[in-house]
C-alpha cells in the first residue's frame, strides 16, 4: 500500500496585521525604502540637541528657566527627548519627500485610497522614531529607574503626532528647490505648534507649575495618567492630519 506524501508546509498558526492588507504591503515599502535609502540615518542629525541639557541644568540652578529640574536633570532629559522625537521624524519625512517626491505620484496612480498612501509614510516614520525613542528610554532607565517608562505613551503620541504632521506640511507646503518662503509657512508654523503643546504638558507645564500647587515634585503615576490622556488626543489630531494630508493630494493629483 503506497502511503500519500503530505504536504509539509505548514500554515502560519496566527497571522498578524496591524494595518491591514493595502497599507501592511505599502508601509513594508516605505519602510525599505528609509532603510535602503538611509533616511533612518535623518535623526542623528538632531542629536546634538542632547547637548542643551547641562545648559538648561545650569540655567534651572540660576532661575533662568521657568522651572527648576528636582531630579538632577530628568525633567530636562525628558523635555529634549520630546524635541528630539519631533525635529527627527520631522527630518526623516522632510528628507523622504526630497528624495522620492515622484513615487508618491505613482502610487497614487494606482487603485487604491489617497489616505492608504499618506498613512504608509506616516506609520513607517512613527515606526523608525518609536525605535530611537526605545533605545533612548532603556538608556536613560538604566540612570534614572522605570520612572522613565511612564512617558512611553508620551512618546507614541509625539511621535503620531510629528509625523503626520510632517507627511501634511510636505504635502499642503513643500520646501521649493529655490529656497525660498512657502506663503503659508505662519500658518504651518502656528498649527504646529497648536498640535504638539499638548505633548510637552507632562515635561513642561506640570513641572512649571508643581509649585503653585504646594507640591516639589510631579508623581509618576501623575505623569502616567497625563501621558494617557495626550495619548488619547493624539488619536484624533492624527485623523484630522491624516484628512487633510490626503485632501491636499487629491487636489494635487487633479491638477496632473
Amino acid at each position: 500500500m503506497v502511503k500519500p506524501i503530505k504536504n509539509r508546509i505548514r500554515e502560519p498558526f496566527l497571522e498578524i496585521s496591524m494595518t491591514g492588507g493595502v497599507r501592511e504591503i505599502l508601509t513594508r515599502r516605505e519602510l525599505l525604502s528609509i532603510i535602503r535609502t538611509r533616511t533612518m540615518l535623518s535623526p542623528l542629525m538632531y542629536i546634538f540637541i542632547f547637548l542643551f541639557i547641562p545648559l538648561f541644568n545650569w540655567m534651572g540652578r540660576k532661575g533662568y528657566m521657568l522651572f527648576a529640574s528636582s531630579q538632577g536633570g530628568f525633567e530636562y532629559v525628558i523635555f529634549t527627548t520630546i524635541m528630539f522625537m519631533v525635529m527627527g521624524v520631522g527630518g526623516m519625512v522632510q528628507r523622504r519627500f526630497s528624495k522620492d517626491r515622484g513615487t508618491i505620484w505613482i502610487q497614487k496612480s494606482l487603485p487604491l485610497k489617497t489616505e492608504h498612501v499618506v498613512d504608509s509614510i506616516s506609520y513607517a516614520v512613527t515606526m523608525i522614531g518609536m525605535i530611537y525613542a526605545v533605545v533612548i528610554l532603556i538608556i536613560l532607565s538604566i540612570f534614572y529607574g522605570s520612572q522613565t517608562f511612564a512617558y512611553i505613551p508620551l512618546i507614541i503620541a509625539t511621535g503620531a503626532i510629528g509625523a503626520n504632521f510632517s507627511v501634511y506640511s510636505n504635502i499642503a507646503s513643500p520646501v521649493s528647490e529655490d529656497i525660498s518662503i512657502p506663503p503659508n509657512m505662519l500658518f504651518m508654523m502656528f498649527l504646529s505648534f497648536l498640535l504638539i503643546t499638548p505633548c510637552y504638558i507632562p515635561v513642561f507645564y506640570m513641572p512649571m507649575l508643581a509649585p503653585y500647587f504646594g507640591m516639589d515634585h510631579v508623581s509618576t503615576s501623575l505623569i502616567l495618567l497625563t501621558s494617557l490622556l495626550v495619548l488619547i488626543y493624539a488619536i484624533p489630531a492624527t485623523f484630522f492630519l491624516r484628512r487633510a494630508a490626503a485632501k491636499k493630494l487629491d487636489e494635487y493629483e487633479a491638477t496632473l
